[in-house]
């Protein structure tokens, strides 16, 4: 099989295909048929009313900056018993009251699969709509009163809020400084050696007895999952997952929550019976009915409720059970234990599974609510996105994964995971050097190596065609640039881990950035036509599995890059002449090759006769766009200028920010981020 070209694995069904089996010299794979191994690591998507470009961005982040390409979307469903009409575009979700978008949602499900990674529709096993008698009929549900005590409102968002919620509103309005910071139980501003008695503590963490869900304004009801309930319950989800292409769905689960609740007769001679869940028995009736559709399963086993090693396949003595082969693709384990029994989990499924761990970090370093963290218990002082970092350490230790980013950069506090926060750019630094976010999930992707970009980087071909580089923090008129490659190249782009440049016969050539060095060979891409009749190029990007060009007749073309090893036709992506291009935050930004300056226009609507929108006036030869920032290298004097991409106009002049060496020709940005 030829370098360049997707690896199609055929299994039968059982078969179990680790990742180090794959064909080492392929760029691309897939694989299937129930790798023990994850695809990356785990994380989340839980706000859809973002753009679809927006959400597509997200999902590139997380994957360059933290190797995520297992992704669960959460509060993504509207209500908890059945799904809405597939002709409905957008609906409200019944935990926060977000809308969701369909087409977004599919978007970011596209994004996911383009990065060959999974995507999971996150669902309640054991929930109905309240009352939602035709669901429940002939179900024993759980006791409200029971639902009331054990399900937090910060994880089903109940119309009654939390008691900190009001009194946080009631502070907004008196002034009270003590009270209105302390959204989500936040306590950023008080000193930790400030001793706060106990009573108050709990009301300013929303903890106290009054601060459980009220049975009567509940929105959910629960039964315990058994074979009969996914017999009833899936069959109702499946086709609208599998209609948004989803890899399958993710069962959130209550836990022992009901587990042991007498069940009322109307024999008052009959034997007193108690609720008994049956976790893998809900797991062995749902697969079939997904599997039919293409759809995996896993689900949160909560303190280990419901784990067996059988859900993993082995030999089931020719039974049925054994028939289904792997009825999970790998134990999410949500954990509320403290200390937690790290051998009890990480060790029962043995070294050859991949695991996701979640154990949430909290919300605050006072940690103070111990009816919500107390898994946190004896980490006071400690800053939930520290406590996130051990625990990622750990499991990635163990073999797994930890449940931590989502929606681009955020980080989760606790179950309800759209109430998040940003991390720290200080953070993710740490994370990317103490957690070896690559180990365990070893399916070649987009480079077969596995380059953690931690700085950011402008890199420039100079008058002797090779390439250099500065970092963007220290880009000044006087930095230094450092030679990074040999040449001769004419023209450079950086896609996440590779970077591409232009041969001088008008071919695509590449590196991968960890590697490359001044002496190590450009090497062609593969499956370009012969240079006899190639269409010679000067410019060159990388979008996800496209590449564009800009030829040397000025033409704006564009070809795929993934999906075989024949490609020779090109086809044109503009109208427009241009000198040259890049792609960034969802746009085309060009040189128009007439009068110098640098235009734009969305990626996602560009075809051959949509205009251009011109951004800047005077005359460069190369751009790059990074955040707020253009970048260019000016005409006639081939010094690095730049402009604010937000104050950009015809009428703006350029600054002058490197004039060291004045004989740059092109010039890239380094992300650590592949753009879809």
């Amino acid at each position: 099989m030829s370098e360049g070209e997707v690896q199609e694995v055929i299994c039968t069904e059982g078969d179990n295909l680790s990742c180090d089996e794959e064909d080492g010299g392929s760029m691309f794979a897939i694989c299937e048929c129930g790798s023990p191994l994850l695809r990356g690591q785990y994380g989340y998507l839980s706000d859809f009313t973002a753009s679809p470009g927006e959400l597509r961005q997200r999902v590139v982040d997380m994957y360059e900056k933290f190797h995520i390409r297992e992704f669960l979307f959460y509060n993504a469903f509207r209500g908890f018993s059945q799904p809405p009409p597939f002709f409905q575009q957008e609906w409200t979700s019944v935990l926060n009251g977000a809308v969701v978008n369909k087409s977004h949602l599919v978007a970011a499900v596209e994004a996911v699969r383009t990065l060959r990674g999974r995507s999971w529709f996150f669902l309640l096993a054991a929930a109905a709509d309240k009352g939602d008698q035709e669901l429940l009929a002939g179900q024993t549900i759980v006791d409200p009163t029971e639902v009331a005590k054990r399900l937090d409102p910060v994880f089903i968002r109940a119309s009654l809020r939390r008691k900190l919620e009001l009194m946080e509103r009631e502070a907004g309005t008196s002034g009270s400084a003590a009270l209105a910071n302390l959204s989500g139980r936040r306590l950023e501003h008080l000193d930790p050696q400030h001793t706060v008695p106990t009573q108050d503590y709990e009301a300013l963490c929303g903890c106290g007895p009054e601060a459980f869900l009220d049975e009567e304004t509940r929105i959910v009801d629960v039964v315990v999952p058994t074979a009969a309930w996914a017999l009833r319950f899936v069959p109702r989800w499946a086709d609208f997952v599998a209609s948004l292409k989803f890899s399958g769905v993710h069962w959130g689960n209550f836990g022992d929550l009901g587990v042991g609740q007498e069940v009322a007769s109307d024999d008052p001679d009959a034997h007193v019976k108690h609720l008994e869940a049956d976790i893998p028995g809900f797991l062995r009736a749902a697969l079939p009915i997904l599997r039919a559709r293409n759809l995996e399963q896993t689900l949160s086993f909560v303190d280990g409720f419901g784990w067996d090693p059988v859900l993993l396949g082995g030999d089931m003595s020719g039974s049925w059970i054994g028939s289904l082969g792997r009825i999970i693709e790998f134990p999410f384990w949500e954990i509320w234990e403290n200390p937690m029994p790290t051998e009890k989990y990480f060790k029962t499924v043995g070294s050859g599974h991949s695991f996701v761990l979640s154990c949430f970090p909290g919300y605050s370093k006072y940690h103070c609510c111990s009816r919500h963290e107390e898994q946190n218990r004896g980490n006071f002082g400690i800053k939930p996105e520290d406590i996130g970092i051990e625990r990622w350490k750990t499991a990635v230790k163990h073999g797994g994964s930890y449940l931590f980013i989502g929606d681009g950069g955020n980080f989760t506090h606790g179950p309800f995971l759209a109430d998040s926060s940003r991390l720290p750019d200080s953070s993710v630094t740490k994370l990317q050097k103490e957690v070896p976010l690559s180990a365990r999930t070893k399916l070649a992707s987009m480079s077969t190596s596995s380059y953690s970009n931690r700085e950011e980087y402008l890199y420039a071909v100079r008058s002797d065609k090779r390439v250099y580089r500065q970092q963007l923090s220290t880009l000044n008129a006087t930095s230094p640039w450092q030679l990074v490659s040999k040449g001769p190249v004419f023209a450079i782009a950086v896609s996440g881990q590779n970077i591409y440049g232009i041969d001088p016969k008008g071919r695509i050539v590449m590196q991968e950035l960890e590697a490359m060095s001044p002496r190590t060979d450009w090497r062609l891409l593969k499956g370009q036509a012969p240079s006899v009749r190639a269409v010679p190029l000067q410019g060159v990007a990388v979008h996800g599995d496209t590449v564009f060009g800009v030829s040397t007749a000025n033409q704006f073309l564009k070809q795929t890059l993934a999906w075989t090893d024949r490609r020779t036709r090109w086809n044109v992506a503009s109208d427009k002449r241009v000198s040259s291009m890049c792609i960034a935050r969802g746009a085309v930004f060009a040189v128009d090759q007439r009068s110098g300056a640098v235009m734009r226009q969305s990626l996602e609507y560009m075809n051959q006769q949509t205009e251009w929108k011109q951004l800047t006036g005077g005359k460069v030869i190369s751009v790059a766009v990074h955040h707020d920032t253009i970048y260019a290298v000016d005409a006639s004097t081939h010094a690095i200028v730049t402009m604010k991409l937000s104050e950009a106009s015809s009428t703006e002049s350029w600054r002058l920010v490197s004039a060291i060496s004045p004989d740059v020709d092109a010039i890239a940005v380094s992300t650590g981020v592949i753009h879809l």
